[in-house]
């Protein structure tokens, strides 16, 4: 779902090799589904800015995963709207202290419409499901005292709409061989 990585230059998915470092964020992060009636209390508190379990309860969620297949919380199941995940990672030493190592945050994908903070700085937007989409941290790791923890807090929208799912369409086939013509001869 998640990799910060420290390399030298763009790619096209993260793998390991002599000059790349790559550090999954697979695993468990806290999470909390914003059950607010206008599912935006997380932007009105804040959340972003101070570890997520101090402005309410958490619970750990699998990534990758589909939350609302995971959590036997009923309310869960259908929930529409904002949900909230975060993580705090220890980043290795040569990340923060050389300033020539390039660190991304790649995200896997996010449906549907994903804002990322990094130590509760807003550092990447993406909107669409289903694929990737990164972002270079370096700045926000090789600043002052460099710090070995980084966390890393993302609110995702599962809100579907014409534009956020591509729609599709019922089509009524009067051909029931389903073959192509000319198939069998």
């Amino acid at each position: 779902w998640g990799c910060a990585l420290g390399l030298q230059g763009g790619m096209l998915y993260p793998q390991e090799s002599p000059s790349r470092e790559c550090k999954k964020l697979d695993g468990l992060w806290s999470f909390r589904a914003d059950f607010s009636d206008n599912r935006r209390r997380g932007f009105e508190e804040q959340w972003y800015r101070r570890p997520l379990w101090e402005s309410g309860p958490t619970v750990d969620m699998p990534v990758p995963s589909s939350f609302n297949d995971i959590s036997q919380d009923w309310r869960l199941r259908h929930f529409v709207g904002w949900v909230w995940y975060e993580r705090e990672v220890i980043l290795p030493e040569r990340w923060t202290q050389d300033l020539r190592t390039r660190v991304v945050l790649r995200i896997g994908s996010a449906h549907s419409y994903a804002i990322v903070w990094v130590n509760g700085v807003d550092t990447l937007e993406h909107e669409g499901g289903y694929l990737p989409f990164e972002a270079d941290i370096s700045n926000l790791v090789q600043v002052g005292p460099l710090p070995s923890r980084l966390r890393i807090t993302i609110a995702i929208n599962n809100t579907l709409t014409p534009t956020t799912l591509p729609p599709g369409t019922i089509q009524y086939l009067t051909d029931t061989s389903k073959y192509p013509k000319g198939y069998f001869g």
